[in-house]
């Protein structure tokens, strides 16, 4: 287990004193508008290995440009990304990530 407790190092990059464990996921948590994506900063970003149950395996937090990298993810077909976001839907993937290095992730605006 390795804490990050410094926000400002969280986001599209690791820590240079953080081991970087394979595998990796990386991408871009953004809403689509008008005029394009929209990258969406603060978004939680949960690795969960029990389909989205609550078994969490990594979690971290978007940058200003609403990257994430999150290291170490397990590579199962219970293997489900949770983003979550005040004012949007959560949401989830499940199934999809095996063998996936970069996943972004479109979030929808709460009706």
């Amino acid at each position: 287990l390795h804490v990050v407790k410094d926000a400002r190092l969280l986001g599209g990059s690791l820590p240079a004193t953080l081991p970087n464990h394979a595998p990796m996921l990386s991408g871009v948590v953004y809403e689509q508008t008008a005029s394009g994506r929209r990258p969406l900063a603060n978004a939680w970003v949960t690795v969960d290995v029990l389909d989205g149950m609550g078994v969490m395996a990594a979690d971290t937090v978007t940058d200003a440009d609403g990257r994430y990298v999150v290291c170490n993810v397990p590579q199962t077909p219970h293997t489900t990304l949770v983003v979550g976001l005040t004012g949007f839907e959560v949401f989830y993937a499940s199934g999809s990530l095996a063998g996936r290095s970069a996943y972004d992730v479109e979030m929808k605006r709460l009706k």
